[in-house]
């Protein structure tokens, strides 16, 4: 389902549900030497009181070559877009599907693809907190509060582009196998015994934390401990819900 530009139009939903659960997004450019770059990057949905309509928020260090394109377009700011365009995409794959045929074969996925027009995000020491907030919380939620406050120096070192979804595109795939029906004349008689068709169910297990073994005395948070035990139980039940629905858009 292709989305247009008006961002009401936008599959927000699952859009942020799609980017949440992918720890980074791949970012896509053209340099100006025609050079084409794909950097992974964590590319969290914010909405600010004065946003007409949600922004993906990119940061960076402003040597960046991301940074450096949208910093050397002329007449860049928040009002107005650079005249770099970006593709953004992640994906989720939630299943293999295992067919009769080798062309049946597939997977269960979700994926979200955009294309959007870089500017400068915001500079304010407020905003560049919320969404340096934004970007630790993606990582693990809840974890900006569990860690020292971020320096102005740090701060200083990070620039944030802001990019207006002009398209986005959401793809799910969910349930079992196409199962096409053999003609013997044609494709030959069926394999003896049969063959096995289904799904096996695929999710993201995260694992025990390992200590680091520079902050001794520490203890692992709560949140983090109940972050575990969510994410691993959500992603595995998505899973292996998806793979008896039937559903592809």
């Amino acid at each position: 389902m292709a989305q247009p530009s008006d961002p009401s139009r936008v599959d927000w939903d699952n859009v942020n549900a799609i980017l949440k659960d992918s720890f980074f997004a791949h970012v896509s450019f053209t340099d100006k030497g025609g050079l084409l770059h794909c950097i992974p990057m964590i590319a969290p949905v914010l909405q600010f009181p004065e946003d007409p309509e949600p922004y993906l928020y990119l940061h960076g260090h402003p040597s960046s070559p991301l940074i450096q394109m949208v910093t050397g377009s002329a007449h860049t700011t928040l009002e107005r877009e650079s005249n770099l365009i970006v593709a953004i995409t992640a994906t989720k794959v939630d299943g293999i599907n295992l067919s009769s045929a080798p062309n049946g074969h597939s997977f269960n996925y979700r994926t979200v693809s955009i294309n959007g027009s870089c500017s400068l995000g915001p500079t304010d020491l407020l905003r560049k907190l919320a969404v340096m907030r934004a970007v630790t919380n993606h990582i693990v939620p809840g974890r900006w509060d569990d860690v020292n406050p971020v320096s102005r120096e740090i701060l200083s070192l990070v620039a944030i582009v802001r990019v207006r979804v002009d398209t986005a595109r959401v793809r799910i795939r969910q349930g079992g196998p196409n199962i096409q029906k053999r003609d013997p004349e044609i494709g030959g008689p069926e394999k003896p015994g049969g063959v096995w068709t289904g799904v096996i169910p695929v999710w993201e297990q995260l694992g025990e934390p390992v200590e680091s073994g520079k902050t001794p005395a520490t203890v692992i948070p709560p949140s983090l401990n109940k972050f575990l035990a969510e994410r691993n139980n959500a992603s595995r039940r998505y899973a292996m819900e998806n793979a008896v629905k039937q559903r592809t858009t």
